[in-house]
């Protein structure tokens, strides 16, 4: 699976912020990538909705760390 990859530096990256007290991560992912939205979604994040950025919209996901 071509996403692998990226599911080891998000997990990574999420490991990171847990253990430092950071207790909601956000990603904001363009419409249509869904290669993406599989990736925050297999490491947690769920979709918080679409939102307008810059000149568009783009998908919310949002990670609450468990404690």
């Amino acid at each position: 699976n071509a996403d692998l990859p990226w599911n080891s530096a998000v997990a990574a990256m999420l490991g990171w912020a847990d253990g430092r007290g950071i207790g909601r991560t956000v990603a904001i992912i363009g419409p249509g990538n869904a290669a993406s939205v599989r990736v925050a979604e297999r490491v947690g994040f769920r979709s918080a909705g679409e939102v307008a950025y810059k000149d568009g919209k783009v998908l919310l996901f949002e990670r609450i760390a468990s404690s």
